[in-house]
């Protein structure tokens, strides 16, 4: 086989896996999505939460077809209510899991996940699923994808926004879509509520050292800035100052016990009069003894675990599981 062959034989193999990759190996498609966000003021538990609805109507392509709904949520993610109605009816028995996620039974932070099976019997039947959730600090409220596991056919998300709020929305990767963007003014709420509507958006695919999803599929970055609720004033991410506050915040308090570490310290060091060998014997000692278990439990996965909770627990340290 020539060079030139060999080249035009490697490069249609290319395109014919980059083909694979993409097409979508389903009989089911997200005929309408529907996703509704909405800031609110919670007086009862004094804080700003966003109330989210996200509804998303199936249709099957062939008999049989059981596709499995799931929904990511975690500790400032609660999940309020689910329907579902197959053909117009609730299906008999219908109780979604809730579980911790995991990839091959090893679990790496809190996020958990509901799900289900969707049973679609028969050709052209209709799913139809929504999920009712709140998530309760504005600063963890960061982005929302038009796409899905499914390819989607047609699209709506709205946002309403009092004028109490203060929110920065960044689009991205709409250049390739049929996307249109249209702003309301809600003078019961005095809030602006702005939707975007698409059409044909393809399922979201992974590909072995492909680009993350925020790279090719469209979607937008919500920046909460701050709040003035009556005369309550929330300040959540208006400068890069505030991150770092807020961050600050989290890791003031990681030092612990300075007693407990002298203690240890005093006792891996004993005998010792060289600075270095001192340092050498701490370090050693670290290296041996401190295991780190990645496992990030809500807030802990933002601040670190106190160096006397690391003594305590038989040197090693945890995320711990929620309670």
């Amino acid at each position: 086989m020539t060079i030139k062959l060999l080249i035009t034989y490697t490069l249609c193999v290319l395109c014919t896996m980059r083909l694979s990759a993409l097409e979508v190996d389903s009989a089911v498609t997200i005929t309408s999505l529907k996703n509704e966000f909405r800031f609110n003021w919670n007086s009862k538990d004094n804080r700003v939460e966003i109330i989210q609805k996200l509804n998303n109507i199936y249709t099957s392509s062939a008999y049989q077809v059981n596709y499995t709904v799931s929904e990511f949520y975690n500790n400032n993610i609660s999940i309020d209510d689910i329907t579902c109605k197959v053909d117009g009816r609730t299906p008999r028995g219908f109780k979604p899991e809730y579980t911790y996620y995991s990839n091959n039974d090893i679990f790496y932070s809190d996020e958990r996940l509901c799900y289900f099976t969707l049973d679609l019997a028969k050709k052209g039947s209709i799913g139809n699923v929504t999920f009712e959730e709140t998530v309760n600090d504005p600063r963890y409220f960061t982005n929302i994808y038009f796409a899905d596991n499914l390819p989607v056919q047609q699209g709506e998300v709205s946002i309403e926004i009092p004028r109490w709020m203060k929110v920065d929305i960044k689009e991205f990767n709409f250049n390739d879509f049929n996307i249109k963007k249209s702003t309301v003014y809600n003078s019961s709420n005095d809030a602006d509520i702005i939707t975007y509507k698409f059409t044909n958006i393809p399922a979201m695919k992974k590909e072995l050292h492909g680009p993350g999803p925020t790279y090719v599929y469209p979607h937008l970055l919500i920046m909460c800035k701050s709040a003035i609720v009556g005369s309550k004033q929330f300040t959540y991410f208006n400068t890069l100052a505030d991150l770092y506050a807020w961050y600050h915040e989290l890791v003031k308090d990681v030092a612990g016990d300075p007693a407990l570490l002298r203690t240890k310290s005093n006792e891996l060091t004993a005998g010792l009069t060289n600075d270095l060998d001192k340092i050498k014997a701490i370090f050693y000692y670290v290296q041996d003894n401190i295991r780190y278990i990645a496992f990030e439990d809500g807030i802990a996965g933002f601040k670190p675990e106190k160096a006397d909770e690391v003594l305590r627990k038989n040197m090693v340290t945890v995320r711990e599981w929620p309670t």
